[in-house]
């Protein structure tokens, strides 16, 4: 599997784009990358609600206080949470990357210090692309979340609160996955493949069927 590590990316020009087949047609998006992230938190709205109440409902039920302070306690929490989160944004888009071709090139990109992203301009079929998008978010957010949800006052109240909302930054490190989701999934024919170019997300019929 070719995963390469890029370091970071300050200008889209620096992404090996690859090759765009001229039949390809684009999908309808934002315009530039601004755009395409206001889209992304309006779509985003409901869930943010959702999780957010079901977060005050379980604070509601209590935590567990148990156990003196500790101010240097807190302090270590707050940096193992950190590079814990460094961490897992990085396996988010490793994540992604292994359900590209295996002998495709994968690119892992840091992107302004808070954010990566996994770049591959090889096409693959709608269905894979849908679930390439959404299995991060739901093994790294939205499971964690849900167990945290059930099982908050097992550990003391800094960690639970710790554990919630990294499982609650992991769903919405998605947002921008969940929009990609809705647009390939109104916009992409069945059995088309799907590919990046550039900022962009394109779609091509199976390459099988052509004479």
């Amino acid at each position: 599997m070719a995963i390469r590590f890029r370091g970071a990316l300050n200008d889209f020009s620096q992404l090996e784009y690859g090759y765009c087949p001229p039949e390809a047609v684009s999908i309808k998006e934002g315009d530039n990358l601004e755009n395409v992230i206001m889209q992304a938190l309006r779509q985003a709205l409901p869930l943010f609600i959702l999780t957010g109440a079901l977060a005050v409902v379980r604070l509601v039920k209590g935590l567990n206080w148990t156990g003196e302070f500790s101010f240097v306690y807190m302090l270590v929490v707050m940096l193992l949470w950190s590079v814990l989160y460094f961490a897992l944004i990085v396996l988010h888009e490793l994540i992604h990357a292994v359900f590209f071709p295996r002998r495709a090139t994968k690119d892992v990109w840091l992107y302004q210090l808070q954010a990566a992203m996994v770049y591959c301009n090889t096409p693959v079929t709608k269905r894979r692309f849908i679930v390439m998008s959404l299995t991060p978010a739901v093994l790294l957010g939205f499971i964690p979340y849900a167990a945290w949800l059930l099982w908050a006052n097992v550990p003391n109240a800094i960690l639970s609160i710790a554990w919630g909302s990294m499982a609650w930054s992991m769903i919405f490190g998605g947002i921008g996955d969940f929009y990609n989701v809705r647009n390939v999934w109104q916009q992409v024919p069945k059995d088309a493949y799907v590919f990046n170019y550039g900022i962009h997300t394109y779609w091509i019929e199976d390459p099988r069927k052509k004479k």
